[in-house]
Order: structure tokens, then C-alpha cells, then sequence
């Protein structure tokens, strides 16, 4: 036997004697053994890797079929523990007087590493939310308002064109264009116009989707990415981290749910009249920040922009938390301070405890709800304690007063397009239909 084939023997034997420590470890003596879950999945990372990233975003149905089998709270891989409970929620995305932390290990790599939606330490988080929380503040968005009303009157105008042609157009990219520019201005000074160019420049969809496509690969193979890990907190690089999250951030995801809530009013036209009522009965002003404000109190137009939010759900994919020092309680189990815990906007949202018929767009809910609680309190789609979304002030006013003037002006017959087009089909971090959507496409017409 030679000296290669000795080596190469023993070297298989401390590979299978390691490997078996480790499944020992996993199974046997972690603080997390106790906890219900496939065997497979607390092994290895592998279980998550084949549904998120060979099946492409599909590990939030498995883990919707692993809470069926198991119960609220499962182990989900080697590391990570999931609840399904919407009255737990605020106990994982707690407040300012109890410490969560990101989890490292998501939050490690891709191209914006730095920017202050992937902080791990709650203090550094603090620190940079603090320097642009005033900028998305209630105040400072109503003072935005006019370049909000300047962009949707120019894609009013482009869907007078689409009505007047009679061609197909595309909401998904309208809406996403109008987002983009609205960002694009209040955060550079200036914008790419997409409002204005041919198909609303489809291409900027298209390139944010294959991003975000990567992300579960990202996490799972970090050295594929570039990682900046001793930067200063005011370098380029980290500047141009946090722009580029927070423009993808505060357009895709908007744009999306404007496209929902137009898609739903259209075959809802029952809403969309009550809706029209609503609008007819505010009276003009131009005082255009006390606008976002009349608007805000409207039921059926507030009911309308709830539903969008509730099912598209903002940002579906887990967003863990850490305990740096904190044991939680749950269900007669006790986690350990440092475990990561998760869950998804999706399982609260889609609980049909809380919401019945929860895949429906249903806007009377949010007026007819006679319970002894608030539905609002399970409304978590731009999340919830201090890393809740920074943008969610813009979100919504760019929400009330694009459904209110769009609405108003057009109707919309939709064009090949189903709920499998508008439904939650993968997880992309932010929720996304089935490959074969083509988006929401409607033909415009004048409203009745």
C-alpha cells in the first residue's frame, strides 16, 4: 500500500469521524435538539439550500408545511428556530428596551454588506438609522408631497396615451417606474425618468428580480460576492451600499403593491365605486400636505391600501433576530440568548384566524371589524420594533395618493392577467408570482 493511498484512507476516516460529531452535536447535544423539526433539516444546511436556492425561493412553503406537521415553532436548519404565531411577533422584532441583533451569518455577504438594513450590532443600527430616520419622518414626507403629485400626474398622462391607443400596458412596470423616479429625486436630486421612456423600461424590473433571484445563494455561498469588512462609516463604498438598498427598497416593492390593489379594484368594482364616493366627497385644497392626511381617513380607500399591503406582504422573506442576552419563552420551550429566530410577514398576514378567506382581497375587513382587537396590530407588512421599514412613511403616501388619483381617472380591464399573476408565488426576499407572470397588464379606459 503506498504512502498516498495510507494517507488518502485516513483522511476519509477523520472526514467520517468529524462528520458524525457534527451530526451528533446537531442532533443530540445542541441547546436545540429539543425542538421539533425534520432530522434533515437540523443537520444540514443543504434542506434550506435545495428549496431556496435549486427550487428558487420556494423554502416558505416548505416551512408553511413544516408548521402544519409540527406545530408554531420548528427548528428549520442547524442554527434557526421559526414561529408561526402573529401574537408573537412583537416578541421577536421587540423595542427599543430589549436587544435584538441581526443574524450574522445573513446578513455577511453581497455587494451592500455595509448599509444599515444589514447591521448586525443593534448600537452600530441605531447610529446609522438615526442619520436618515428625520428624512422619512411623517413631516418631512408631507413636505415631499408636491414632487410625489408632479410624478403621478405624468404617469396619468402616459395612461391617457395607453387609453387613447388602446395598447396593453404593463402596471407592474408603470408602477414600478413611477416609484423609482419618486426615490430617485427625493434621495439624488434627479431620476432616470422611467415614467417617460418606451414600456416604462421594463429592463430596471427585470435587472432588480435577478438580484434579488440571488440572495438565497448569496447567504448560502458568501464568498461569491465581494465583502467589505473595514470600511469607515462615511466611505463611498458604504454610501453607495446604503443608496442602493434603499432605492430597490422603496420602489420594488411599492411599485408592486400598487399594481396589486388596481389589479383587485378591478374586479372588485363594488369597492371601487364606495372608493370613487369617497374621493368625490373630499373636497379640493390646494394644500397639498393636508391631501395625504383627508385621504388617510377614507375607509374603503384605507381598507383598499391595507388589503395590497397585507397580501403582498412587503418583504416575506425571515428576517431573523438575535437574543444577545434575553431567554424567550414559547410554547413550553425556552430559547437560549443567541439562538436566531424568525418568521415572516407572510404567516401572519395569511393566518386565517386573524384574516378569514385570507387569500381574498377583501377591503371590508379593515371597516367591518367588530372584534375586541385592532386588525392593525397584525398588519406588520413594513415590520415592526426598531428595524421596522425606514421608508414606510413614503410607502404609504405614495400608496394613498397614486390609488386615489389613478382610480379616479381610469379603469383598468385586465389583460391576460390571473391572480396566479398578483398571488405570492416565490421568495425572493420580497415576495414575487411564478416565473411565468409576465406581471399586470390591463387596457385602459375611461372611468364610468
Amino acid at each position: 500500500m503506498s504512502l498516498f493511498t495510507e494517507f488518502m484512507i485516513l483522511l476519509t476516516v477523520a472526514g467520517v469521524i468529524a462528520s458524525a460529531y457534527v451530526a451528533l452535536q446537531r442532533l443530540f447535544w445542541s441547546p436545540l435538539s429539543k425542538f421539533p423539526g425534520p432530522t434533515l433539516a437540523a443537520l444540514t444546511l443543504w434542506y434550506e439550500f435545495y428549496f431556496d436556492v435549486v427550487r428558487g425561493g420556494m423554502y416558505i412553503w416548505e416551512i408553511k408545511r413544516l408548521h402544519d406537521i409540527y406545530g408554531p415553532i420548528v427548528r428549520i436548519s442547524p442554527y434557526e428556530l421559526h414561529i408561526s404565531d402573529p401574537d408573537f411577533y412583537s416578541e421577536i422584532y421587540a423595542s427599543n428596551s430589549r436587544i435584538r441583533d441581526k443574524y450574522s451569518w445573513k446578513v455577511k455577504s453581497g455587494d451592500s454588506a455595509q448599509a444599515m438594513g444589514f447591521t448586525v450590532p443593534r448600537e452600530l443600527h441605531r447610529e446609522r438609522r438615526q442619520a436618515v430616520d428625520r428624512f422619512f419622518s411623517i413631516q418631512s414626507v408631507a413636505k415631499l408631497e408636491d414632487i410625489i403629485q408632479e410624478d403621478i400626474e405624468r404617469l396619468c398622462a402616459r395612461m391617457e396615451h395607453y387609453k387613447q391607443s388602446g395598447k396593453v400596458i404593463n402596471l407592474t412596470d408603470a408602477f414600478l417606474a413611477l416609484t423609482m423616479d419618486i426615490i430617485q429625486v427625493y434621495s439624488f436630486g434627479e431620476s432616470s425618468n422611467l415614467v417617460d421612456l418606451p414600456n416604462f423600461s421594463p429592463e430596471w424590473r427585470l435587472t432588480i428580480m435577478g438580484i434579488m433571484s440571488k440572495t438565497a445563494l448569496i447567504n448560502h455561498c458568501g464568498w461569491v460576492a465581494k465583502i467589505h469588512l473595514s470600511a469607515r462609516e462615511k466611505t463611498v463604498s458604504r454610501l453607495t451600499d446604503e443608496a442602493s438598498i434603499l432605492v430597490m427598497a422603496a420602489s420594488e416593492t411599492t411599485g408592486r403593491i400598487l399594481a396589486i390593489i388596481v389589479f383587485h379594484l378591478s374586479r372588485r368594482r363594488d369597492i371601487l365605486e364606495k372608493i370613487r364616493e369617497e374621493l368625490r366627497a373630499v373636497p379640493s385644497s390646494t394644500e397639498k400636505a393636508s391631501s395625504l392626511h383627508d385621504l388617510e381617513r377614507l375607509p374603503y380607500l384605507s381598507g383598499a391600501v391595507k388589503e395590497g399591503l397585507r397580501l403582498h406582504g412587503g418583504i416575506v422573506a425571515r428576517s431573523q433576530r438575535v437574543c444577545r442576552n434575553e431567554a424567550l419563552h414559547y410554547g413550553g420551550f425556552t430559547i437560549p440568548p443567541g439562538t436566531p429566530i424568525s418568521t415572516s410577514s407572510y404567516f401572519v398576514h395569511r393566518n386565517p384566524k386573524i384574516f378569514p378567506k385570507p387569500s381574498e382581497f377583501i377591503p371590508e375587513r379593515w371597516i367591518n371589524h367588530n372584534e375586541t382587537y385592532s386588525l392593525d396590530r397584525y398588519l406588520v407588512a413594513f415590520g415592526r420594533g426598531t428595524r421596522n421599514c425606514v421608508g414606510r412613511n413614503l410607502g404609504k403616501a405614495e400608496l394613498y395618493l397614486t390609488v386615489s388619483k389613478v382610480i379616479k381617472r381610469f379603469d383598468f380591464e385586465p389583460f391576460e392577467t390571473t391572480e396566479d399573476d398578483v398571488d405570492i408565488g416565490r421568495d425572493w426576499y420580497v415576495p414575487q408570482p411564478l416565473k411565468s407572470s409576465e406581471g399586470v397588464r390591463a387596457i385602459v379606459k375611461e372611468s364610468n
